[in-house]
């Protein structure tokens, strides 16, 4: 663990938010992230970034509903996080347009990702801190979902067109009524996890290895 246990505040959830600062704004800043959101990148690398989500979100979903995980993940999953199905549905729809249109996207998941996805894995069968670590990956995924969701989907759809329907559906979530609200009971459900400072610095840790693992996603993307 990288940080002294003795410096974790009784807060966790504003700690971990203060403490992957850096890494949160290097990830945003990201040249992908920027040219996506400028409307700088064709569809076919919008595609490609969701082809790797597809792939993050296939490994997490399947071991946060595994029954092993079920004490702690039972407090902070909610069905309608969930993004796979959603993933899956606008990727039908942006394949099609991309067929019509003769660009193609890549189809394989990036070395980065697959590097991601192994961290995940490792997290989900860490025998001492397999709580804290998997919890990290999920906090970063969902909360940033619904922190900036409907901005994101907002954007995608204004830059390529995209029908309400069609194509990022990813960014909604119809199933979780008052977004704000929820992700305050989250924080608050963080607040009132009864762990040892060694795991709440596990869960501080893993939540800025996974914004480090997007960084080089997105590093990996720009490069397409």
């Amino acid at each position: 663990m990288t940080e002294s246990t003795a410096t974790i505040p009784e807060s966790l959830s504003s700690h971990v938010r203060e403490a992957t600062a850096t890494e949160h704004t290097e990830a945003e800043n990201s040249a992908f992230i920027v040219a996506l959101m400028g409307g700088d990148v064709p569809l076919a690398g919008y595609v490609g970034y969701l082809q790797q989500l597809r792939a993050v979100y296939e490994l997490l979903e399947g071991i946060v509903n595994d029954d092993r995980h079920g004490d702690v993940m039972g407090a902070f999953h909610d069905p309608g996080l969930e993004r796979l199905q959603a993933i899956e549905t606008d990727l039908d729809w942006l394949e099609l347009e991309l067929d019509a249109s003769g660009a193609q996207a890549p189809s394989t998941v990036l070395p980065a990702t697959r590097t991601y996805l192994g961290d995940i894995e490792a997290a989900a069968n860490d025998p001492n801190y397999s709580a804290p670590r998997l919890l990290a990956h999920h906090y970063i995924r969902y909360l940033g979902d619904l922190s900036g969701g409907f901005f994101v989907g907002k954007r995608i759809r204004e830059i390529y067109g995209l029908a309400p329907d069609g194509g990022a559906s990813v960014f909604d979530f119809p199933d979780i009524v008052g977004p704000g609200a929820w992700k305050q009971r989250y924080r608050d459900n963080l607040d009132a996890l009864d762990w040892s400072a060694e795991e709440r610095q596990a869960f501080v840790d893993e939540a800025k290895a996974a914004y480090l693992h997007h960084s080089k996603v997105f590093d990996e993307l720009a490069e397409l």
